[in-house]
């Protein structure tokens, strides 16, 4: 069950503070860092098993042959907060869900607390069975179909392995995956130029001029790090049934 009250934007944090127009580094098939049109097909909240509370978004661009890209955007701690304070002992939003609020201010005006959100049943991807059930989610109906330009980071890591405690620790095994590193509305702009009322989107230029083409590379060798497991299948398409 979750708690809707954890989506809410606090009193306490600027609004400016989800959409930063920085060209810095940030923190299917891996695609080179740049600019893609995408459009939304699946989002939808979840609860890990700690008890935080994520949005995951399907996006998918038709341009260049299909490309999907999946994002979870993480909106809560396990203690259900969705803030931290930072060293100044400064409230701030916690990453996730300041950037899933910026997806949903620039696709709908509104912030991800006063989405309709409906429960629907989708097939989704069972670790455990190895296969696709279906499962019933609550799914953020007016993002569906938006279409927006994400800001791809071409990223290189550790692989995540458990250790023998059951522990997800970094191993020393490479990876290579996609990660948002901004948001842009259908039209080229960000949320602050579209808040400042600029009629263009300069700042999609820069980001892609800085960006375009670079790899940010995360791996730090691990002297002692488990095996990597076995490969796991690729995320499925989650669709709607009803």
């Amino acid at each position: 069950m979750f708690d809707m009250n954890a989506l809410k934007p606090s009193a306490s944090v600027e609004i400016s503070d989800f959409d930063e127009d920085r060209v810095s580094s940030p923190r299917s098939f891996v695609q080179e860092s740049g600019v893609y049109p995408m459009t939304i097909e699946m989002a939808h909240l979840g609860i890990t098993n700690n008890g935080a509370t994520f949005l995951k978004v399907h996006f998918k661009e038709t341009d260049l042959g299909g490309i999907n890209h999946y994002e979870t955007f993480y909106l809560t701690n396990k203690e259900g907060r969705n803030t931290y304070r930072d060293k100044d002992g400064k409230d701030r939003y916690i990453p996730g869900f300041a950037q899933a609020n910026t997806l949903s201010l620039l696709c709908t005006g509104k912030y991800l607390y006063d989405l309709d959100f409906q429960k629907k049943t989708i097939k989704q991807y069972d670790y455990a069975a190895k296969e696709e059930r279906n499962v019933q989610v609550d799914v953020a109906m007016d993002l569906l179909k938006k279409n927006v330009h994400l800001g791809l980071l071409k990223v290189i890591e550790n692989k995540r392995v458990k250790d023998a405690n059951g522990n997800w620790v970094s191993g020393n095994d490479k990876r290579e995956l996609n990660t948002i590193g901004k948001i842009f509305a259908e039209d080229g702009r960000t949320l602050n130029e579209i808040q400042a009322k600029h009629p263009t989107g300069d700042y999609l230029k820069g980001w892609s001029d800085k960006h375009t083409g670079t790899v940010v590379d995360k791996y730090k060798p691990v002297r002692t790090a488990p095996a990597a497991p076995a490969p796991m299948p690729p995320p499925s398409t989650e669709s709607l049934f009803d």
